[in-house]
């Protein structure tokens, strides 16, 4: 059984990936929100500083995921 390593990661990188954004993000976020009633991924439209990083961090799960996918679909 000959396993290229390019195959057995983009095989793995995106399972990891989804298993690493399931317990990052939504787990620990459904975690705070039963024990606080909070939702603990909403972030605050405001302007300059914090608002663009508030953008940045609600587009960056998105952005990984597409990269992700990305991996799994197109050969290394």
């Amino acid at each position: 059984m000959d396993i290229n390593i390019n195959e057995a990661m983009r095989i793995f990188l995106p399972i990891f990936g989804i298993i690493f954004f399931f317990s990052v993000f939504l787990l620990r976020t459904f975690i705070v929100w039963k024990n606080t009633g909070i939702n603990a991924y909403v972030l605050l439209n405001q302007s300059g500083a914090y608002g663009t990083i508030g953008r940045y961090f609600k587009i960056l799960p998105l952005f990984s995921t597409l990269v992700t996918c990305n991996i799994f679909i197109l050969p290394i």
